[in-house]
This record gives structure tokens, C-alpha cells and sequence, in this order.
């Protein structure tokens, strides 16, 4: 099954911030999402989020993170981050 990637408002001012080389990277990682968004593979470092409602997941691309859910064949991000603000 394919899913569908859609970006939340705040994911995509961020990534719109972001300089050219590090929005190609964010963005070709991304596109890994649209098949099995749950399983972690090479290329994909996929995490589930503990007692996240509703379910979340994170993926790491290098220092940044991608937390998304995934709704009846969506995958929406809904926040990109620096590792660091992850942290806090």
C-alpha cells in the first residue's frame, strides 16, 4: 500500500527555512514514508513514540527528526525538528 505524505503547517515553514541541501536531504528521506511508514529498514530510522495519542513515529534523518502519525493511508508530519530541540 502507498501512502499518501502531507505536511502539517509547522513542518512545512520549517523545512521551507531550511537551506537547499538540507531541504533535498529532508525531502528524499521523507519519500521513504510512502510504503510501510512502521517498519524500520535500512534507509529509515523509525521509531515508535512511547504513550504518544495517537500513535506517533519518529524518524531520524542525520540531526533532524520527523515526528508523524499515519490516518487511514496518511502519513502526516506534524513536526520537523534539530535533534537538539528534541531533547529539551
Amino acid at each position: 500500500m502507498s501512502y499518501e505524505i502531507r505536511l502539517h503547517p509547522k513542518a512545512a515553514s520549517f523545512l521551507n527555512r531550511c537551506n537547499q541541501a538540507t531541504k533535498e536531504q529532508l525531502k528524499s528521506k521523507i519519500r521513504v514514508l510512502e510504503n510501510h511508514p512502521k517498519l524500520k529498514r535500512s534507509g529509515a530510522d523509525i521509531k515508535k513514540i512511547r504513550d504518544a495519542n495517537p500513535e506517533a513515529y519518529r524518524l531520524r534523518i542525520g540531526d533532524y527528526r520527523v515526528i508523524y502519525v499515519i490516518e487511514e493511508g496518511i502519513v502526516w508530519i506534524t513536526e520537523i525538528m534539530h535533534r537538539q530541540k528534541g531533547y529539551r
